[in-house]
Order: structure tokens, then C-alpha cells, then sequence
């Protein structure tokens, strides 16, 4: 299934170090040109791939298709898109923190939902920060200023996750001199 070059060199001579190639989707791929989509063909008759050409071996200790399948750290594509950026920020798919925030649904959730979950997912871990949401307009809130800026730097990649994007209105004032409460409003509307 696996054709492992490593060890060998590439056509000018430099060593391969990492090169694996699948050769049941090469050649399923190369099928699946022949046969088509729509044109009612069964199968593809492959010929002139020679067996002992090839260098397979066992990896992980498995052979065959199921030394295909990659888990855990080997698993490069694991997450889809959103679950990626949420467990770039501390939130990994089926764990408890994920089901405090909420799990987006698969109808369309309303955009107030929506935001509910990013700045959720903004505030993970510093409870420094309160938030306040209403509709499409989301308050944040702290007495530190520090804690307030991690979010809004998380608060960016929670809102894309959730198609989202937003407005920051800063409070008045002199920056540097924060009020008792330093307060951030954002508006929030539909990403496109």
C-alpha cells in the first residue's frame, strides 16, 4: 500500500528522508480518472505497476490499508477548520470545556448564538474579563487591561470560527488610563 523511499535519493541526488508514498490512492486516483463519474464503468484494469519494484513496509507494525490511518499526533488533518482554531485556543473537540461553550449546530445558528460561543471561547481561561451579549453587540469588561487585550487577540480567530467578524470601539478616554472598569464593545455581523 505504502511505497517507502526513504533512504533512496530523489532524481538529483538528494536523500529522501520522509517520502511515503500511498500507492492504493495513486492508483485508485488513476482509476477513478479512467472510469469516470457518470459513464456506468465498474472498474479499472491497472497494468504495468510491477510489485517487486517497490519498497512496502510495514508501518506501526501494520500492513496493508490499515497502516493508512493516522491518529493522534500523526494526524495532521484531524479537525475540520473550526475545531481547529477552537483548539488552537485551549478547546479540543468532545471535551468538557467544549460542551460549556456549546457546540454549533448544524442548522444556522442565529448570530447572537453564534457570538455567545466566540467570546466564550475568547474569555477561556481568564476570568478577569466578563462579557455581556446582545444580539449582534458584545461588552467586555475587566479591571485589567492586560487580561482585556489577551481576549480581543483571541476574541479574532473566535469570531472567524463562528463566520463571523467585528467592530472594537476602545473607551474614551487617554489610553493609558483606564477607568475603575475598563469596558470594550464590539459589533458583530456576518462574515462573507
Amino acid at each position: 500500500v505504502l511505497d517507502d523511499l526513504r533512504g533512496a535519493t530523489d532524481a538529483d541526488g538528494r536523500p529522501l528522508s520522509v517520502t511515503m508514498r500511498c500507492l492504493a490512492d495513486e492508483l485508485a486516483s488513476a482509476a477513478d480518472l479512467v472510469k469516470g463519474k457518470d459513464r456506468h464503468v465498474a472498474l479499472a484494469h491497472v497494468r504495468g505497476l510491477e510489485s517487486n519494484s517497490h519498497r512496502t513496509e510495514a508501518v506501526g507494525g501494520m500492513t496493508g490499508a490499515r497502516a493508512l490511518v493516522r491518529t493522534g499526533p500523526g494526524d495532521w488533518f484531524s479537525h475540520g477548520t473550526y475545531e481547529a482554531v477552537r483548539a488552537a485556543l485551549g478547546v479540543e473537540p468532545a471535551s468538557p470545556e467544549a460542551e460549556r461553550i456549546g457546540i454549533p449546530s448544524t442548522d444556522a445558528d442565529q448570530v447572537g448564538a453564534r457570538l455567545a460561543r466566540a467570546a466564550a471561547l475568547a474569555v477561556l481561561g481568564l476570568e478577569a474579563v466578563t462579557t455581556k451579549v446582545s444580539g449582534g453587540h458584545l461588552e467586555l469588561a475587566s479591571d485589567d487591561p492586560v487580561a482585556l487585550g489577551v481576549v480581543l487577540g483571541r476574541l479574532s480567530p473566535a469570531l472567524w470560527a463562528e463566520r463571523l467578524s467585528g467592530t472594537i470601539e476602545l473607551p474614551s478616554g487617554r489610553p493609558g488610563e483606564p477607568g475603575p472598569r475598563t469596558r470594550v464593545t464590539v459589533e458583530v455581523r456576518e462574515r462573507d
